[in-house]
């Protein structure tokens, strides 16, 4: 490098004066510039000493400690690697102007490909408009071939997102769950400049000068989920502004790439006052209604299970089964098309699931449920309930309005739900409302929540309202009695799905183990077996039941099973083989083929037999058939058994 002499140190001191310097800036470079000078004046000292002879000896000795400072700066850039002609001082005057950016628009075009296509074959495009207030919000129209499909408008200060379908006469309006400035070009560009970039040079397009950078390193949560990320921006080299930025990356896990440009920048714009405003008519419905009142025509009336998108698109078959449906059905609803089942099923997901209270229930209400909550969430703009009804109405209540709506059209199962979310102020209203509905299915939710009481000093509603339900049930039919209650382990953990059988009846438990069931009883005092287990488990157990004690709850503990062996001999110490054994709970009873009459095996060739997952707690009878018809079989008593256990009997012998 030639020696920089006096003119050439005054003219950069005339670069350096137009250059508008930020805090943020200035604080940058000067840190690299003291790690750069450092470094590499340490290894070059001779040269530094020859450049500070020159500094010293030149009439610029008399101007401010600042101006030396500055000047340090510009010599730096050589060691930083950068040119002596100014041009880091441009991407620093980019990184400004770009942070000054105001209002602008641009042009989006995203562009899909399957990567087994060659170059040029296959795939989609979108375009669209972007509009951008630098404090207020976003605009953005959304075309696809070369027509308007939709708008979006972000609010930054309702924190707002707001969708509008004006083929279909469709909107949505949410929260905004993310910010969308992080993905906007102004935000991008940043990020970029402040990175470590790539400078690509200078090209010229129709007489104007373009300066560029790239950079292919990861940019943390942006491509969460993607490979090959490539960022590659062109600034005007006279406005120092972005002029287009392109992106392209890999979808992890897929088979398909996107390109996204972003050109066509306009800066300096002045929007109308009212262009966030989204002007919604009266005669729109929100995607979520439209979505599922076309799943109801092409299902026969019906709703999907949940509204996760998976499930909705296994229930419709894909794509292509629903346009053949549309096709050939020619649904009321067919304009809404295949689009609006997955708007219906994006909007559950981003704005449902993620309300502080929500509920879906269409797995029971059906198009013919008019009066039945099908959807309901908690609505952050006008702080009360968006319902949409079995019949897809949609209405604005308030928490007490639902609930007395919910009671009118006896919607027990809505007002448990309510129950599981409630604060404690509506619990006396929904529990007087279960009581008056009166159905026997809502006990075992009742009964959970009975023992979460948590006023002590006061009655528990829940218990009341159960007390009532079984009142009413026995006076409408006086031969049954209501049993209710929980099963749990002998360590107090619930039997999750657990099964209950009384006399005849067998019903099974909910997840935490609580149950209810209607059982045929002759008077208050006779007596039936009951039996708890755990499908295929090896824990159970026998207990007897009365009318006269069915108040309150019953809780059934289950305890470990044990086992029961012996062999069976003749009078002369002979093993008998293929001998019938059983057990039974009643003494001179017959045994059974399964609990709770007792349970039944043979004897082995040996003479021996084993019964296992023996329950406790009842007192039992072990039956040896004879195969002589004419005698009696052996009956031997056993005491009530403890939990796993093996008992064994011995030598059991027939009776001559």
């Amino acid at each position: 490098m030639s020696e920089i002499n006096e003119k050439e140190i005054e003219r950069r001191f005339e670069v350096i004066s137009k250059f508008e310097i930020s805090p943020e800036v200035t604080a940058n470079d000067l840190e690299r510039v003291r790690e750069t000078l450092t470094e590499q004046m340490s290894r070059q000292q001779p040269r530094g000493q020859k450049i500070w002879r020159i500094i010293m000896k030149s009439p610029i000795t008399k101007l401010a400690a600042a101006a030396v400072i500055i000047i340090a700066v510009l010599l730096s850039v050589r060691y930083l690697g950068g040119s002596i002609d100014g041009s880091n001082i441009a991407w620093a005057r980019v990184l400004e102007n770009t942070r000054n950016i105001g209002n602008y628009s641009f042009k989006y075009t995203k562009i899909e490909r399957d990567l087994g296509i060659q170059e040029g074959g296959g795939g989609s495009q979108e375009t669209a408009m972007w509009y951008v207030w630098k404090d207020r919000g976003i605009y953005v129209e959304h075309y696809a071939h070369g027509e308007l499909d939709h708008k979006t408008y972000v609010v930054y200060d309702s924190n707002e997102l707001i969708l509008v379908y004006p083929k279909t006469k469709e909107y949505e309006r949410c929260p905004l769950f993310s910010s969308y400035r992080s993905g906007i070009p102004r935000e991008m560009a940043l990020w970029l400049l402040d990175g470590n970039y790539t400078e690509l040079g200078r090209k010229t397009i129709n007489d104007r000068v373009y300066i560029g950078i790239e950079n292919r390193r990861d940019p943390g949560p942006l491509t969460e989920g993607v490979d090959k990320w490539h960022q590659e921006t062109w600034f005007d080299s006279e406005t120092l502004l972005p002029a287009s930025m392109e992106i392209s990356f890999v979808i992890k896990d897929s088979n398909s790439s996107r390109m996204i440009l972003q050109d066509q920048f306009k800066y300096g714009i002045e929007f109308p006052a009212d262009s966030l405003d989204p002007h919604i008519p009266d005669d729109y419905t929100q995607t979520v209604v439209g979505g599922l009142r076309l799943f109801s025509e092409l299902k026969g009336g019906r709703y999907p299970r949940d509204l996760y998108i998976g499930n909705v698109e296994w229930e419709v078959g894909g794509r292509a089964a629903v346009e053949k449906a549309i096709e050939v059905n020619s649904p009321p609803s067919g304009k809404y098309g295949y689009d609006s089942l997955m708007r219906a099923a994006a909007f559950y997901r981003m704005v449902v699931s993620n309300s502080r209270d929500s509920g879906y229930y269409g797995g029971r209400v059906t198009a013919e449920d008019g009066n039945r909550i099908l959807l309901y969430w908690w609505n952050n703009f006008g702080q009360d309930y968006q319902v949409i009804w079995g019949d897809l109405r949609v209405e604005a209540l308030t928490k007490d309005q639902l609930i007395d709506r919910c009671y009118v059209a006896g919607d027990s199962a809505a007002l448990l739900d309510f129950l599981e979310r409630d604060d404690g102020k509506s619990i006396p209203a929904i529990a007087e409302y279960l009581e008056q509905i009166g159905e026997v299915s809502s006990i075992p939710a009742l009964l959970r929540h009975a023992d979460r009481w948590y006023d002590r000093a006061t009655d528990n509603p829940f218990m009341k309202t159960i007390e009532a339900i079984r009142r009413r049930e026995e006076r409408q039919n006086p031969f049954v009695t209501l049993v209710a209650g929980r099963l749990l382990y002998a360590n107090g953990k619930r039997v999750t799905h657990g099964l209950i059988r009384i006399g005849t009846k067998l019903e099974s438990a909910d997840r935490d183990g609580y149950f209810v069931m209607t059982v045929p009883f002759d008077d208050f005092h006779t007596e039936h077996l009951g039996y708890a287990f755990k499908w295929a488990g090896t824990s159970a157990r026998m207990f007897f039941s009365r009318k006269a004690d069915q108040l309150g709850s019953l809780t059934v503990v289950l305890e470990w099973a044990s086992s029961i062996r012996g062999r069976v001999v003749n009078q002369e110490g002979a093993p008998q083989s293929n001998i019938d054994v059983g057990l039974s709970t009643r003494p001179g009873g017959e045994a059974g083929r399964m609990w709770p009459d007792g349970n039944r095996t043979r004897t082995d060739a040996g003479g021996h037999f084993s019964i296992e997952k023996v329950p406790t707690g009842a007192s039992l009878e072990l039956i040896i058939e004879n195969p002589d018809e004419s005698h009696k079989p052996v009956r031997v008593p056993i005491d009530e058994i403890e939990p796993e256990h093996q008992y064994d009997m011995g030598d059991i012998v027939l009776n001559p």
